[in-house]
């Protein structure tokens, strides 16, 4: 089976295709982030015969020329095509999201569910279940100086660009078009998960805690499990967690699935 058809501005990175691959995984990135955030994950070992899709939200990256979007049902409108597109190509389709794009990662498992093309698994990390309420609400009406103090203090940001103020008109916008997107969803209380769930976090994670997490629990119809890593909020950045992150959800696909055979070694 080959995939190499599949062209998308929501996908800029397209696959490292693998003739005979059956399952894919999407990558939903963080606020203010992008693909590259998850540049490494398609070279581990742990997700060979994995072919691994990096998604691009508009306004950064490979999009910078495109406006950044701060509706979720307009975002997912979008990339609606393209998820169907890969549910028609692979027979398992694996969702993973960290901060904000666990939210993106569950509404896409929703739209999935709801042309009868479940995913394989919905994995999150980072981030709150979606019926919880939005602690700081507020973020993305902040003024730029606060903004950017409260992106010191939340970690993940580079200095060279929270101190630059050229690369900071260019940042803020994007960053505050993200936190809009997720401080003003509305959960619909309409379908719950029926792939299994596996929710993740950093033990000092300021911003998730465990009740967050295991809040996942309610809105899986099936299957949950959680796991926590040493570390913050972006605590797969650490290459010892990351590769204990990709071992983790290798052998959890096969509980997900266990008549599919996925993944390598680390």
């Amino acid at each position: 089976m080959q995939h190499s058809s599949l062209s998308s501005p929501w996908l800029p990175y397209g696959v490292a295709n693998h003739a005979r691959a059956q399952t894919c995984m999407v990558l939903f990135h963080h606020a203010g982030g992008g693909a590259n955030f998850f540049r490494s994950w398609p070279d581990h070992d742990a997700l060979r015969g994995i072919d691994v899709y990096r998604m691009e939200m508009p306004g950064r990256g490979s999009r910078f020329r495109d406006p950044p979007q701060s509706n979720v049902e307009d975002l997912l409108a979008g990339f609606a095509p393209v998820l169907t597109k890969l549910a028609d190509l692979y027979a398992n389709v694996v969702l993973f999201g960290h901060s904000l794009g666990s939210l993106l990662a569950f509404e896409a498992a929703r739209h999935l569910q709801t042309i009868n093309r479940q995913p394989q698994a919905l994995i999150v990390s980072a981030r709150r279940a979606p019926h919880l309420p939005t602690p700081q609400p507020w973020r993305h009406q902040m003024n730029d100086r606060a903004l950017t103090e409260e992106l010191r203090g939340l970690g993940g940001t580079q200095e060279e660009v929270l101190a630059n103020e050229e690369l900071l008109q260019l940042f803020l916008p994007m960053i505050r078009a993200d936190f809009q997107l997720t401080e003003t969803y509305r959960y619909a209380r309409d379908m719950k998960i029926l792939s299994p769930v596996f929710a993740l976090r950093g033990s000092a994670d300021r911003e998730v805690s465990d009740a967050d997490i295991l809040a996942w629990g309610e809105i899986a119809a099936g299957l949950f499990e959680s796991k926590t890593y040493a570390g913050d909020h972006f605590y797969l950045n650490e290459p010892a967690n990351l590769r204990q992150l990709l071992g983790d959800i290798v052998r959890f696909l096969p509980r997900a699935a266990p008549s599919l055979p996925v993944g390598g070694t680390i």
